[in-house]
């Protein structure tokens, strides 16, 4: 597929791969106007971090359509290995998480308050890393469960899809108050 302007051009191209896959390319070439280096900079700069979200946006619509149509075969011990696993990590990052905020209001520093803020620091990075989804739902997903199958450990729906939106106040809230100490 190929979209056009005066200026530019937007391929869009599908290839067959082995094992019954299939590989997206994509090609954007834009004809600048050199008389503005600021429009050429902010479109090479901007240009990247868009187009790798909206292929990894395609993808991820593109497998969660093929997982549907062709669930994988359960793995029942294996699930059941990973949401265990994740059910000690989540549990253990709670702990921290009320460590830190409990610690910070006794107005407590040692090195178990750092090794707790290491770890939810940790955690915080390895879940924007992965594009704010936890690493364990694809293994868990892979393994037969259902779409964010990893998060349904024990916690309400509501409240697994939301951890993000109630933890990020409570972190702010113990930055806040150790700036203040």
């Amino acid at each position: 597929m190929l979209w056009r302007t005066p200026t530019s051009t937007w391929a869009w191209r599908l290839a067959p791969l082995p094992g019954d896959r299939t590989r997206l390319a994509t090609r954007l070439r834009v004809t600048y106007d050199r008389r503005r280096p600021a429009a050429v900079l902010l479109l090479e700069l901007g240009d990247w971090p868009m187009m790798r979200r909206m292929l990894r946006g395609i993808r991820s619509r593109a497998e969660a359509e093929h997982r549907r149509r062709h669930p994988p075969a359960a793995r029942p011990r294996i699930l059941a290995l990973i949401k265990a696993g994740h059910t000690a990590l989540w549990a253990t990052i709670e702990f921290c998480v009320g460590f830190l905020l409990w610690s910070t209001v006794r107005g407590r520093r040692d090195r178990r308050v750092a090794a707790a803020a290491a770890v939810v620091a940790a955690e915080c990075l390895v879940f924007v890393g992965a594009g704010f989804r936890c690493p364990l739902t694809g293994l868990a997903e892979r393994a037969g469960a259902p779409a964010g199958g990893v998060t349904d450990i024990y916690l309400p729906a509501w409240f697994a899809r939301n951890l993000p939106a109630l933890y990020v106040p409570v972190l702010a809230l113990v930055v806040w108050l150790r700036t203040r100490r």
